[in-house]
């Protein structure tokens, strides 16, 4: 499919949100079927707040508009900026259905907001092929009741917004009776991870669907490794390790002219109010996967941070936690994100007679290999190494699944244990302190601002926490 796309960077600046640029990726004009020309359609999406606007004429390339006898450019058309004409990325790209304007009340119906961190044509195109974006649909479009997505007539909700907004969306949507896919933390604090332990109540009790961005619990490997090990393959649990050691992850520099607010949303990774930091955002699916194993979630924790490289925000790039089970058995959970080191990523589960990757081995206390995984081969007979599907894609089969069969399938408490587990080793790594389980029910620390508004971030510390600085858990800190 070839189409024309405009790129307005007036408009930026005044959306209602800036970290999102809103787009509509399916527009005809009087050169095919449409009933608008060329010129009217970039103003009237102009109008209605669109950054991103694609012209897709049937069997027409409508590019550029000024050239087009029968219509004359508006002084809003004529500074638009038009980027040359293309084909589609050669990849596979998200679908965008959005309005499929062919006249004026078509416009507003439906868009998508595409989460960038410059209004660039390189930037758009990375987008689309990533899926950077979210879609918003308004049952009236821009002429009738603008109803959010959760007072339409959806049925599904997807949710993988910055993690500090996840507990008042999910509780939002629950009570929306919408089956939900929500992604992984479960929060960033125990006021909010709470919240979603409530919710997560009542969409079990109103039969509701809902399945968690923890991926490992979808993906075929560990799900047959756990089994041999719940059918006694290693003996009794003993302990358990975990790593995720990578690279840096990514930062957006603050910019001339961005408030507080602009630039943290922005940069939403690097915040502790935003993200919760890595050991909630990223360990969440170590702690996950580990408690799966024993059949329960730590209930103590004590660990250690700190920040060599990271050039933003207020979180650490390294933190080292020892959980506590009830029953005294350890687990050690690992993450970092700086550049240039070696990397180390996965588990390693002891058992009184051997022990297991959760992947797709297991040895006996000897290091002999007692078993291993049969993955599929390929058309040529030869071992792929990796699973048929990916688990990122059998999340969401088992989601629609469970829907359409109208089978129980809640995962939110999961989610949320392990998610409060994850803040439980933060808060004992910035504080310096052993934080447990009853602690964080205890709680009253929710991270960020109560207001959201573009400008300052009133409550929100920019400084990094310094271990042995806070006399005790800070029950009331509002900071983050």
């Amino acid at each position: 499919m070839a189409g024309t796309l405009f790129l307005m960077p007036g408009l930026l600046g005044r959306l209602s949100c800036n970290l999102c640029t809103r787009l509509n990726f399916h527009t005809h004009t009087t050169r095919s079927d449409g009933r608008l020309n060329p010129h009217t359609v970039v103003d009237r999406y102009h109008e209605h707040g669109y950054s991103i606007l694609a012209i897709t004429d049937h069997n027409e390339v409508t590019w550029p508009w000024t050239a087009f006898a029968e219509m004359e450019a508006s002084g809003t058309s004529q500074n638009r900026m038009e980027s040359a004409t293309e084909t589609m990325p050669e990849r596979p790209v998200w679908g965008y259905s959005n309005d499929d304007m062919h006249t004026e009340p078509h416009i507003g119906r439906n868009w998508n907001m595409l989460i960038l961190p410059e209004l660039s044509h390189d930037w758009v195109r990375t987008g689309m092929v990533e899926g950077l974006s979210y879609f918003v649909y308004v049952p009236g479009g821009h002429n009738g009741p603008e109803a959010p997505v959760i007072e339409s007539d959806v049925d599904v909700i997807l949710h993988v917004t910055p993690q500090h907004f996840r507990p008042q969306h999910f509780e939002a949507a629950v009570q929306a009776r919408k089956h939900i896919f929500i992604e992984k933390p479960g929060g960033v604090d125990p006021v909010g991870v709470r919240i979603v332990m409530a919710a997560g109540r009542m969409a079990e009790s109103a039969g509701l669907v809902v399945v968690a961005g923890t991926n490992f619990r979808h993906q075929r490997d560990y799900l047959t490794t756990r089994h041999m090990v719940r059918n006694g393959a290693i003996g009794d649990l003993v302990s358990a390790s975990a790593w995720d050691i990578r690279g840096k992850i990514w930062h957006v520099n603050r910019q001339p002219g961005w408030s507080d607010m602009e630039a943290m949303l922005r940069d939403w990774m690097n915040w502790n109010w935003l993200s919760g930091g890595d050991n909630v955002d990223i360990a969440v699916h170590q702690i996950d996967m580990v408690s799966l194993y024993f059949g329960k979630h730590p209930v103590k924790a004590l660990g250690f941070g700190g920040r060599h490289r990271r050039p933003t925000g207020n979180i650490y790039d390294y933190y080292s936690v020892e959980y506590e089970f009830d029953d005294g058995r350890i687990f050690n959970c690992k993450t970092r994100c700086i550049d240039g080191c070696d990397n180390k990523h996965g588990f390693m589960i002891f058992g009184t007679k051997g022990y297991t990757n959760c992947q797709n081995r297991i040895w006996d206390n000897d290091g002999n290999l007692t078993w291993e995984y049969e993955y599929p081969l390929d058309e040529e007979g030869r071992p792929t190494n990796r699973v048929a599907i990916s688990s990122y894609d059998e999340e969401h089969i088992n989601f629609v699944t469970a829907i359409r069969n109208n089978t129980p399938l809640n995962q939110t408490q999961d989610l949320a244990a392990a998610t409060l587990c994850g803040v439980m080793g933060r808060e004992s790594a910035i504080t310096g302190r052993v934080v447990t389980w009853d602690d964080m029910m205890a709680s009253n620390l929710r991270l960020g601002p109560t207001e959201y508004a573009m400008g300052p971030v009133p409550g929100v510390d920019t400084e990094l926490p310094v271990p042995g600085t806070a006399p005790e858990i800070e029950r009331s800190r509002g900071g983050g």
